[in-house]
């Protein structure tokens, strides 16, 4: 039997996949940064590392897609919130002149290789974060999953292996 392209993209395989492999790199990465095993948080000595708070929101992101999936809208609801808030506050942190201080918040940042601020998101990321959350949370809040919602998750999915990738 050939291989089906519908199959893929008409279930939650891909979705259930991607939001795993999300959570996956972003456990190894906060694991990387407590154990203070550099590896684990750049691909490169020369590149500037994963961010704490990005691999956090990795991991909280994916644990909320999986429990968006599963109807559990109150916990996909606050990692949604909690996300959406320091995200935006990142983004207005490289908008505005301000230190709002939740770049270091969670853990101090010991590596700091071309990063602009250390421990900061870095700017092409947040704006996106933000945009996808607040998708996310206006279906949340509406308590509806229609096609429409079920289509942009799964872009999103295959956005997120893009990353990835």
């Amino acid at each position: 039997m050939p291989f089906k392209i519908n199959f893929l993209f008409g279930n939650k395989l891909l979705i259930i996949f991607s939001a795993l492999c999300c959570s996956l790199l972003g456990f190894i990465v906060l694991v990387g940064w407590h154990t203070n095993i550099p590896a684990l948080i750049q691909i490169n000595n020369n590149l500037p590392p994963m961010q704490y708070n990005t691999a956090l929101f990795f991991l909280l992101m994916g644990i909320g897609l999986i429990s968006f999936l599963y109807n559990t809208k109150k916990i996909a609801l606050i990692i949604g919130l909690f996300v959406f808030t320091t995200s935006l506050l990142t983004f207005l942190q490289y908008v505005f002149p301000i230190n709002t201080g939740i770049d270091q918040l969670f853990i101090k940042a010991y590596i700091t290789t071309n990063t602009f601020s250390p421990g900061r998101m870095a700017l092409p990321f947040t704006p996106n974060m933000v945009e996808r959350l607040n998708l996310w949370l206006h279906r949340l809040i509406k308590h509806s999953m229609k096609q429409k919602t079920q289509e942009r998750i799964k872009l999103s999915s295959v956005k997120m292996i893009n990353i990835l990738g």
